[in-house]
């Protein structure tokens, strides 16, 4: 089915504000709907791909979700000194090699901390940027961290002065990725690089789930992004890709607006159901490898590191 997105948008969902906007990525209206759920429809822009959330919730009612949300976002306090995740010293090792040494690195979104904790352990100089004031006190207070409130437009970086930009699960949060994307290759030196972690809508989880899956029903995820609408955003903004793959199943099929909207947080599964999930994460990376280097790109989490360039 097609639908006009410009057309008048509901003032409310459930209480909270409501908007609708053109693509961010093309500036197109017009999208059909892939499906709707809790009266939110899920439309891919027929023009470029991209898919978005129609209407949205605005940015003051998805900061009010957030400021209540906190507690329950919160991680467990382990210890300062943890050895760094498998995951982070992936991603850290690759921004060395790309950007050509361990400089100066701005973690979009950080929340509390702990990527960015991780950074500066490794000889990055480390700085972060979070819209809860509450995740930005516990990572001054936990790790010492300098870390601005507010987002990245409102810090307003000095031109050229980061080496590594990294946004991991903020692209699909961000109200006009493409505008983020613009202050991002300008903060960032020539030959800069940026990451890139987000939720893959041509994966195969999601192909099967549909509005089931967990990582797609969140109202205050605006946009959803697969390897080729992602690659888009990059190189219409000033980047070259430099390596795109995906991985993970995210067989996750809770419902995080209906807990919301019961005014409960989202319970964590089971400790033996995310071990197990885990290890068919670990698994199944061939096969996902395998599919990447065929053009498939099949996880459920994409990633793309891309350098800015001369324009």
């Amino acid at each position: 089915m097609r639908d006009d997105a410009a057309r008048a948008p509901a003032v409310r969902i459930d209480g909270r504000a409501v908007c609708v906007t053109a693509c961010s990525l093309c500036g197109a209206a017009d999208a059909a709907t892939v499906f709707a759920r809790h009266d939110f429809r899920y439309q891919r822009c027929l023009d470029c791909g991209l898919v978005r959330v129609s209407p949205q919730l605005t940015q003051e009612a998805i900061a009010d979700i957030y400021r209540d949300g906190y507690a329950s976002k919160s991680r467990s306090a382990a210890p300062v000194d943890a050895p760094i995740a498998a995951n982070e010293k992936d991603v850290l090792d690759a921004l060395t090699r790309y950007a050509g040494f361990p400089g100066y690195l701005l973690d979009v979104g950080c929340f509390e901390g702990r990527f960015l904790h991780a950074a500066a352990r490794t000889g990055w100089r480390a700085t972060g940027t979070e819209i809860s004031p509450a995740a930005v006190s516990r990572a001054r207070e936990r790790f010492g961290l300098d870390v601005r409130l507010g987002t990245l437009d409102e810090v307003a970086f000095p031109d050229g002065c980061f080496d590594a930009v990294v946004l991991f699960d903020v692209v699909e949060h961000l109200p006009d990725p493409r505008r983020t994307m613009d202050e991002v290759r300008r903060i960032l030196r020539p030959g800069g690089v940026v990451y890139l972690w987000t939720p893959n809508f041509n994966c195969l989880t999601r192909r099967v789930a549909r509005a089931r899956w967990g990582a797609v029903v969140f109202p205050w995820h605006l946009y959803y992004f697969d390897a080729r609408t992602l690659r888009r955003l990059v190189a219409e903004t000033g980047f070259a890709p430099v390596r795109l793959g995906s991985r993970n199943w995210l067989l996750d099929f809770r419902d995080p607006y209906a807990a919301l909207n019961a005014g409960r947080g989202l319970s964590r599964p089971p400790r033996l159901v995310r071990r197990a999930r885990r290890m068919l994460d670990i698994a199944s990376e061939p096969f996902f490898a395998w599919a990447d280097r065929h053009g498939r790109h099949w996880g459920a989490q994409i990633e793309l590191y891309a350098r800015k360039v001369t324009r």
